[in-house]
């Protein structure tokens, strides 16, 4: 059978606007609390003369609103010392955090919950990979002529190696007949169906990298086309038959009319998914989960004109997106269904990449493996007819003692569709080396994968909770301004009250006793009182003596 003919055969018959969620995660709201406390003191050490009773006031404010998250006491301990090394009296410091506090607890501030998992903190601070990850690495390439290929084609087109390997990967894995499956080891047969993200700033590469991708290797005509709604997936690969189609082949059940049974989509900036994903009533990310384990795809529409279900493991899916660690919150906000866990995270970056390139080694010759039992030891037809591979027993061990412990409830749940990952990785190191027969060295090969992908995501999760925690920061600083703004001008329009209150007392009787004159102040604006009749002082209006009965008030205008 010519390896054409595998995808001419007839597949076997089976047998709502954001909001703000707030957080209830104590830890996070602590921590939360503490890098607001921390920045306050930055912002209040670095203001400038005759503006820092104004910030010593928006740091009050902003932390007030995080009581009960932190104390009072924490809050005046921390801004205390901070602005007295800056200037500012004990009095006023005292009187503004007073009045900072108070405020602030008035509005108190919703902490949000994480959109994104918390990076590992050892990823992140390894700066890409520990000591024993390098060095696997750095051999990574070596390992066999085609990597080694990959490397340097990538470098002589001026890309990263590991994006060029994500977009080979996705070729090879393409070239594979949609129903050569993996081995049902949990549940039901796998999909061989990949998922790459390509990492790196706007303008680093992705663009580069896949197309340099598609000529590295001597690949089949494989489509491709541009992701659109979670919808229109099914669309690229097939459309319903006309009434015309199905009258001439009654023979023939399916009521689809194939165009394509492998396509690699592309989404060049994540920003594309995510405005996709955020429409109202958006299937995108579901039926990416599902494409991801090639499961059934499409929507059941009313009007079979219109109906395109995809059966499951009729379809190869691929798919690549650009995503600038800034905008990964489109992908990583959708960590409760696993959806990260899914992609393979590759940076189109490299440290190695020449302004003056080495040779170009021209395409590989490469062909795809036959899916043929007889050329494939270990594989086997099931009762659906789809071509089984085998895997490594240590691998299936792996996998399955690692679903045990989450069906126990230890573990992370979602870390099973990081070791289907590593499987479809190992498996498309196999086919990329030209073999359908995944071994034990694929699998540590796909381990060292791995580890670069999960780096690169800690890296993209921490930059991502830097930006949200700068934008709400941002957010509580504007709130703390406007209420500033607003009491200074409520405080204002009091000090003026209380000068007018002043002035028509002595204008009846020139002068009066201090206390007399404080009394004929409203309490609600006793407050300000001493400012009020500061002004007047400084005016010339009136002045205060001392006497032996105590402090008197003289108009003098």
């Amino acid at each position: 059978m010519r390896f054409a003919e595998l995808w001419d055969q007839s597949a076997p018959t089976p047998a709502a606007a954001p909001t703000v969620t707030p957080s209830d995660d104590a830890d996070h709201q602590r921590r939360y609390a503490l890098a607001a406390l921390q920045r306050e003191q930055q912002a209040l050490a670095a203001a400038l003369e005759g503006g820092r009773n104004h910030q010593l006031n928006i740091a009050a404010f902003s932390l007030g609103q995080l009581v009960p998250h932190l104390s009072e006491a924490e809050i005046r301990d921390t801004l205390t010392p901070t602005a007295q090394a800056i200037g500012l009296t004990d009095s006023e410091i005292r009187a503004t955090i007073s009045s900072g506090i108070r405020s602030g607890r008035q509005t108190p501030r919703i902490i949000p919950a994480s959109v994104i998992d918390q990076p590992n903190v050892e990823e992140v601070q390894a700066c890409e990979l520990t000591g024993e990850q390098r060095s696997a690495v750095d051999a990574f390439w070596d390992e066999r002529p085609v990597l080694s290929h990959i490397r340097d084609f990538a470098y002589a087109r001026m890309c990263a190696p590991w994006a060029v390997l994500g977009g080979c990967l996705l070729r090879a894995v393409a070239a594979i007949p949609p129903h050569v499956v993996l081995p049902p080891t949990i549940g039901t047969v796998g999909s061989l169906n990949l998922l790459v993200g390509l990492v790196g700033d706007s303008g680093a590469g992705k663009g580069a990298s896949e197309g340099a991708a598609g000529e590295a290797l001597t690949w089949p005509t494989i489509a491709t086309a541009p992701l659109g709604s979670g919808e229109g997936i099914a669309h690229a690969y097939a459309r319903p038959k006309t009434k015309k189609e199905q009258d001439s082949s009654p023979e023939d059940p399916d009521p689809l009319k194939w165009l394509n049974k492998s396509v690699i989509f592309s989404a060049p900036e994540v920003d594309q998914v995510a405005a996709i994903g955020a429409r109202r009533g958006s299937t995108l990310m579901t039926q990416l989960r599902s494409a991801y384990s090639g499961e059934r795809l499409g929507m059941q529409y009313v009007d079979v004109t219109k109906r395109i279900i995809l059966p499951a493991h009729k379809y190869r899916f691929g798919l690549s997106v650009g995503i600038q660690p800034n905008r990964g919150g489109a992908i990583l906000s959708e960590a409760d269904g696993g959806t990260p866990q899914r992609f393979l995270w590759l940076p189109v970056t490299d440290e190695h990449i020449s302004a003056t390139p080495p040779p170009d080694p021209g395409p590989w010759h490469w062909t795809a493996p036959m899916a043929i039992e007889k050329a494939v030891p270990g594989a086997y037809r099931d009762r659906a007819g789809r071509f089984v591979l085998p895997i490594p027993e240590q691998v299936t061990a792996t996998i399955r003692q690692a679903h045990a412990a989450r069906a126990r409830g230890e573990g992370d749940a979602l870390d099973g569709h990081a070791l289907y990952t590593r499987l479809k990785v190992a498996v498309a190191l196999a086919i990329l080396d030209q073999r359908l027969v995944m071994d034990m060295d694929d699998w540590r090969l796909a381990g060292v994968v791995m580890a670069v992908s999960d780096v690169r995501r800690a890296k993209v999760q921490a930059r991502i909770s830097e930006s949200l925690t700068a934008a709400d920061d941002a957010r509580a600083r504007r709130d703390a301004r406007r209420q500033t703004i607003t009491e200074e001008a409520v405080a204002e329009a009091a000090v003026k009250r209380v000068t007018k209150v002043i002035e028509r007392a002595l204008q009846k009787a020139s002068t009066m006793p201090r206390s007399v004159v404080r009394k004929a102040v409203a309490s609600r604006d006793r407050d300000v009182f001493e400012e009020a009749l500061a002004r007047l002082v400084d005016v010339g209006h009136v002045k205060v003596s001392a006497t032996d009965q105590g402090e008197v008030v003289t108009w003098v205008a």
